[in-house]
């Protein structure tokens, strides 16, 4: 089984209500980018999506993660796609979403 990267996403929206955001962490799937991007949609223009992925990711990888996420600019979100740090995650292992008071 191969492992997948880790990826790390965090929406927020600028202006009056900058404090709400929403975090999601697991492992990378077409599925979980999926749910990161209709989040950011959801979110609506003036949003700023944060994406982190695992350190020893690939360029390869990284640039399918921006391609992925490149059609939410067109919308008015502001997509930052970078390495963090961490490592990898076995997949099947639960992505969680939380949204902080």
């Amino acid at each position: 089984m191969t492992d997948l990267p880790l990826v790390h996403a965090e929406i927020r929206r600028l202006g009056s209500d900058a404090r709400a955001r929403l975090v999601r962490t697991g492992p990378l799937t077409p599925y979980l980018l999926e749910m990161i991007t209709e989040d950011a949609l959801a979110t609506g223009r003036q949003a700023v999506l944060e994406v982190s992925v695992s350190g020893e990711t690939s360029d390869r990888v990284l640039s399918r993660v921006r391609e992925a996420l490149a059609r939410l600019d067109a919308r008015g979100v502001q997509v930052i796609v970078r390495r963090g740090h961490g490592g990898f995650v076995e997949p099947g292992q639960a992505v969680r979403a939380r949204m902080p008071a």
